[in-house]
């Protein structure tokens, strides 16, 4: 892989995910904010893939020095008939993609699960599907970062939901790295271990605070400080085992429709520049 232009010999830390854009904001328009915002760099979703096409996304981040922290979403094992095919073909189209943006860090996996399907016969399937998609990440120079999902996505996003599931599945599949969400990982027991690399390697730590969602007694992801995670000490306890890896902010627009979310990720940013063993 070649590293001209973009951050991937040194991953940069500060990192925000393209979920964060608006509906009606353009591509170029969100890369220049977060760029004025101090990010280093973009975690890529399929939105982005779609609005741009590769080599002018790529000469995009180049020009605003900016490197990919993931490339989101590969994974879904479970979707039915065409469905399946065509999540099949997304898989390696963000392959691809990771490697044509020299996105070292790796494309973000979640596993996907079926309320049709046992659990216990949900994650051997999917364990032999992500050691397949690791193989062709390898080939193509990048790897898949496994991110477990909350429990109470057990049956619908994700059959991989503790932290402790993920570290087995790290030891099956040596090419897979930890990608580890505040927002599915927080209740965790093992959370504190896997953050300071007991677990096996963490290649991502995607941070946002959470809250309880009044209607539905739910967690539900908020902008940091306004909720119950200690973002900052766990990031904190990443940054000090793991100095390069990218700590990425996710949280999701269309989730914050009554609320200006340029101001919101401006304020996001100024907090994350505080963490400690913050590389620069």
């Amino acid at each position: 892989m070649t590293t001209q232009g973009v951050h991937t010999s040194h991953i940069a830390t500060l990192a925000v995910s393209h979920y964060l854009c608006p509906p009606d904001m353009a591509l170029t328009n969100f890369l220049d904010q977060a760029s004025e915002a101090g990010f280093h760099s973009i975690g890529i979703t399929v939105r982005a893939l779609n609005e741009l096409p590769i080599k002018q996304l790529r000469q995009e981040l180049i020009a605003r020095g900016l490197g990919v922290s993931s490339v989101n979403t590969a994974g879904y094992f479970f979707a039915p008939w065409q469905a399946g095919i065509n999540q099949a073909e997304l898989n390696l189209r963000l392959l691809d993609a990771a490697a044509e943006l020299d996105a070292a860090n790796g494309v973000n996996l979640i596993v996907g699960s079926s309320p049709d399907v046992p659990l216990t016969d949900a994650r051997k399937l999917a364990l032999e599907k992500s050691a397949e998609l690791a193989s062709e990440a390898k080939k193509r120079g990048t790897r898949l970062l496994l991110e477990p999902m909350h429990p109470l996505q057990a049956r619908s996003k994700g059959c991989v939901n503790t932290l402790k599931q993920a570290s087995d599945w790290l030891e099956s599949i040596p090419d897979l790295c930890l990608n580890i969400d505040l927002f599915h990982s927080w209740w965790d027991p093992d959370l504190k271990a896997a953050l300071t690399g007991k677990l096996g390697t963490v290649a991502i730590v995607q941070i946002c605070d959470v809250v309880t969602d009044p209607m539905t007694n739910l967690p539900k992801r908020a902008p940091l400080g306004e909720g119950f995670v200690d973002w900052s000490e766990l990031s904190g306890s990443a940054l000090s085992a793991f100095p390069d890896i990218p700590i990425e902010l996710e949280w999701f627009a269309d989730q914050m429709t009554d609320r200006d979310t340029t101001t919101l990720m401006r304020s996001d940013a100024k907090q994350m520049q505080t963490l400690k063993g913050l590389g620069r």
